[in-house]
């Protein structure tokens, strides 16, 4: 029986060295996958072109936020917004105005935010075609559109042709939340008939000015055939007529009355016995059809009856 003992000591051996190898082995580290990626803020809004902002990811596992993740940045459109970072953090600028979404990935588990550029702070004008007649005046609104501005605005007159008057009145609200200022353009009665333009200029504070040229268009002046009739025994020895040049024409009546074109202004001017000479100014409203013409009468003390010496002549 002796013989068989060493042969249990070497197998009994070889199951403690067999234990003890097994007790030495480590256990497999559990899975920590990434669950999310979340950007902040979550939406941002740039004004103009140029402008930066900072944007961060925050990468999430089963184990808790991950402190210096690895993550790569995107821009959906990069002619609106671009993105540069690499790791929690990126920057974005502005291009140009509209929408792009910004992504941030890491490990195949990706965040998103959305950016919008907004148009730099501006004015604009618009105005329609102005039509005056000669001698006459006409207006129009002109309108003023702020855009990411509310300060106020200023607008100048410029480039007015000769002959060619205008102002803008007070401003008042107007549709959209735009703002109105009446345009008044007067025109003398020598400005020959066409087309010709002034320049209107809008500023305010921080923002580029802006410029706008207005069409206007002097049309030729409404003639109308006014008749001066005067009373019975009255009759001058001599009757003339103003044109709107201010051009004097003699004109022969019939039975004290009087018949001749006026435009927009006018007058008349006579001799007669008991008065001598006397001249008053005529000024037809509106500019009225021919053959519809209502003259207002005015004292030749009104500085608009102009001083032209008369002298009798052709009788």
């Amino acid at each position: 029986m002796s013989r068989h003992r060493p042969a249990r000591a070497s197998r009994l051996s070889l199951a403690l060295v067999t234990g003890l190898a097994c007790a030495g082995e480590t256990s497999p580290t559990p899975p920590d996958p990434i669950l999310s990626v979340s950007v902040a803020p979550s939406t941002l809004s740039l004004v103009g072109p140029g402008q930066t902002a900072t944007v961060t990811a925050a990468v999430s596992k089963a184990s808790g936020l991950m402190a210096s993740p690895a993550v790569s940045w995107s821009s959906s459109n990069v002619a609106v917004a671009t993105v540069n970072g690499s790791g929690g953090s990126a920057t974005i600028a502005s291009v140009a105005p509209g929408t792009s979404t910004i992504t941030a990935t890491s490990a195949g588990v990706s965040g998103a935010m959305t950016v919008t550029v907004q148009p730099p702070p501006s004015v604009s004008l618009s105005v329609p075609a102005v039509s005056v007649s000669q001698g006459s005046t006409s207006s129009t609104d002109v309108t003023i559109a702020r855009i990411n501005y509310s300060g106020p605005v200023t607008v100048i007159l410029q480039n007015l042709p000769p002959g060619i008057t205008g102002s803008l009145g007070a401003a008042r609200p107007g549709p959209n939340g735009a703002e109105l200022r009446t345009l008044t353009l007067s025109v003398v009665a020598t400005v020959p008939p066409g087309a010709y333009s002034v320049t209107l200029v809008a500023t305010g504070q921080g923002v580029s000015s802006a410029t706008l040229t207005a069409a206007v268009t002097v049309i030729q002046a409404t003639t109308a055939l006014v008749t001066f009739t005067f009373c019975a025994g009255g009759d001058p020895v001599w009757f003339a007529a103003r044109d709107d040049r201010g051009v004097w024409s003699r004109v022969t009546g019939t039975n004290g009355n009087y018949v001749f074109p006026v435009g927009l202004v006018g007058g008349v001017a006579w001799v007669n016995t008991s008065t001598n000479v006397r001249q008053d100014a005529l000024a037809i409203e509106h500019g009225p059809p021919a053959g519809q013409g209502q003259p207002s009468r005015r004292p030749e003390s009104d500085p608009r009856a102009r001083t032209h010496p008369v002298v009798q002549r052709g009788q």
